[in-house]
């Protein structure tokens, strides 16, 4: 799948205040090397934000997004607010609250499925994002503890046909609250590490249940520690990310398993050289650990321990 994408926008100065409105186009294009099939969906976007400057402390933005997407099942219009404010409490410190709706089209190339009925129903994702917050900034270090929810409807999974074979479907509504804190410190201009953790409660509820109760959706636990590394023309990064108290596995009958899908640890490590302004040279060092990890709830591995280089040229 390739895409290619277009964004312009403008900002004006009005007094203490700011306004922004632009906008943007992007055409996705997919293709089905085995059947021959494929397909194509464009997006026309128009933006606008206002910030409101109340005074030294307090700020407001009002923003508003309308898309207008040609999809080969069926085309869509939508219209996306968002408001956020920020409220310094201190030079160093600030709290923040953010509330938007959220919409998310499946993927174009769900459409080249086998299973061509259930694509034409497929039906994006929608809902509304609340998050409250607060960042504290001092000299080289810096705190963020975040507070947030989201509420979302035809949230898009995977399930079997006859033949054991997955197809893409619209498992249910969704909802997720939880918290996360971040840490970041800044040894010198080189050297910088990060550190953050959250806990959250992510469910799904699927109409067709029986029950229709509300199921865990996704791990419960995730840390990540991050270092990084930039001088000159070396960039540097390593990262061990840890995810736990995972969603229930209903293994396959022959494997004989049923039980919650194993914790998960990974660290990988990227190293990029700036040639020149046009060039650049990347190594990526995935599963260094070469764990067993578990990446869905479909028992499906990630990668053994793996190595990837790759040469850029911007012409």
């Amino acid at each position: 799948m390739d895409s290619e994408t277009l964004d312009l926008q403008k900002e004006w100065r009005l007094a203490k205040d700011t306004f922004l409105a632009g906008y943007s186009f992007r055409q996705e294009n997919a293709e089905n090397t085995y059947s021959a099939q494929s397909a194509t969906r464009s997006s026309n976007a128009i933006y606008s934000s206002y910030t409101k400057s109340f005074n030294d402390r307090l700020e407001a933005t009002l923003g508003l997004r309308g898309e207008f997407i040609n999809d080969p099942e069926k085309d869509q219009n939508v219209i996306m607010p968002q408001i956020q404010s920020v409220y310094k409490v201190s030079p160093d410190t600030s709290w923040y609250i953010n509330i938007g709706k959220a919409f998310q089209m499946p993927d174009v190339d769900d459409v080249l499925t086998y299973n061509k009925i259930n694509a034409s129903n497929l039906k994006p994702e929608e809902g509304w994002t609340y998050e409250t917050g607060w960042k504290h900034t001092k000299g080289a270090d810096s705190w963020k503890l975040a507070l947030y929810h989201m509420d979302m409807s035809n949230k898009v999974g995977w399930a079997k046909d006859i033949n054991n074979e997955y197809y893409p479907i619209n498992t249910g509504d969704f909802r997720n609250t939880g918290v996360e804190v971040e840490y970041k410190k800044k040894f010198d201009a080189v050297w910088s590490v990060k550190v953050g953790a959250s806990l959250s409660n992510p469910e799904i509820k699927n109409p067709s249940s029986t029950t229709s109760a509300w199921v865990q959706d996704a791990a419960r636990v995730e840390g990540l520690i991050g270092v990084d590394y930039q001088k000159e023309k070396w960039a540097a990064n390593m990262n061990l990310k840890y995810l736990g108290d995972r969603e229930y596995y209903a293994a396959s009958a022959s494997s004989g398993l049923a039980q919650d899908i194993p914790d998960k640890l990974q660290l990988n490590m990227n190293f990029n050289y700036q040639c020149d302004r046009d060039n650049s040279l990347s190594l990526g060092l995935y599963n260094l650990l070469n764990r067993d990890n578990y990446s869905n709830r479909y028992g499906n591995l990630d990668l053994p321990r793996n190595y990837r280089l790759t040469f850029t040229h911007n012409f």
